[in-house]
């Protein structure tokens, strides 16, 4: 941004106090022909408190702004709760806001749409074998099954994802184990980059692959548009949202991994959003998938963020299947 110009002999200065320029004369002789504009209505403010021309203010003025400012800021939280919103959105604004605050990002998210997962996982103490869940529902907010995932074999961590509308849209090939990245694939030619048949997806490269760093919970993606985005878990402080962490879509800034862009869902996972018979102990349960509308089909398809949130879930499972392999293990070799 361009400087101003430097004023002239004899022309009054401007300085800018917020957006309002507010004049000032160079000297006494100059008081008379120069107007001085009143102190703005935001002067009582601590934090945009301006520079006085004339002395400082005295304590019964002081007394008088701080009441006036308590009283508007008491007024204006007597607006902000008569504001009411669905139990939903309304936990998932509180959620978005402290999400922001631990992350630091300044992109805002506007909570617009949910989708609940209907996953159970796996419990704390059972033996370190495949979940038995082989279909998962995802439903909108009136109850209408929006998507489905299914898995053909218990030993399988292979889904197909489908909607009753279209049917099958994306296929998660999964692979159990480290260094080992599961790929997503599409079946629906609406999310396919041309019209080239299912069978020559392997062959042209029309694949997501998702990865992850040695020793992190972060997985990482690349659309088949080239824009990409990573799943993470974020620290949630808000004692009203009923729970400790949230996981997060978030887009990367020019690919960047250190450069965390625009949010585009979050999953909300507390005692009214958690699937019925799982608790807060359980390994990839569901819970409601807060969606950022305005990004829904500009940033990414909205089947590819439930796609991938299933598959952060998967992971869930299978690390506390790890756990439960290592002590039983060790609990043998005791013995």
């Amino acid at each position: 941004m361009p400087y101003p110009p430097r004023p002239t002999a004899g022309e009054p200065r401007l300085r800018h106090f917020g957006s309002q320029p507010r004049l000032k004369p160079r000297n006494d002789d100059q008081t008379s022909s120069a107007t001085v504009t009143a102190p703005m209505e935001y002067d009582k403010f601590p934090s945009r408190k301006l520079v006085r021309d004339v002395g400082e203010s005295s304590p019964e003025e002081s007394g008088m702004e701080n009441k006036d400012l308590s009283q508007s800021l008491g007024f204006e939280k007597e607006i902000a709760k008569d504001v009411k919103y669905p139990p939903s959105i309304a936990s998932s604004i509180t959620s978005a806001e402290t999400a922001v605050e631990s992350t630091g990002t300044a992109f805002p998210f506007t909570p617009s749409k949910s989708l609940f997962i209907n996953s159970h996982g796996i419990r704390l103490v059972r033996l370190p074998v495949p979940s038995s869940e082989l279909e998962i529902n995802i439903h909108r907010s009136d109850g209408s099954v929006a998507y489905t995932s299914k898995r053909d074999k218990r030993c399988s961590g292979d889904a197909t994802l489908s909607t009753p509308e279209t049917g099958d849209m994306l296929k998660t090939i999964y692979f159990f184990g480290p260094n080992r990245d599961p790929v997503i694939r599409p079946i629906s030619k609406t999310v396919e980059l041309d019209d080239e048949p299912e069978s020559s997806n392997e062959a042209t490269g029309l694949e997501i692959k998702v990865t992850s760093r040695w020793k992190s919970r972060t997985q990482y993606f690349t659309t088949l548009y080239g824009d990409s985005f990573q799943w993470r878990y974020v620290r949630c402080d808000d004692p009203q949202l009923g729970c400790k962490k949230l996981l997060v879509l978030e887009k990367l800034d020019n690919n960047n991994p250190n450069s965390v862009g625009r949010r585009i869902a979050q999953l909300v996972r507390n005692e009214q959003t958690r699937p019925p018979g799982t608790t807060k102990t359980t390994a990839g349960n569901g819970g409601e998938l807060v969606l950022d509308a305005d990004a829904m089909g500009v940033e990414i398809d909205e089947a590819l963020v439930v796609a991938t949130c299933l598959l952060m879930l998967k992971k869930e499972v299978d690390r506390r299947r790890m756990v439960q392999m290592m002590v039983l293990g060790g609990m043998l070799s005791a013995g």
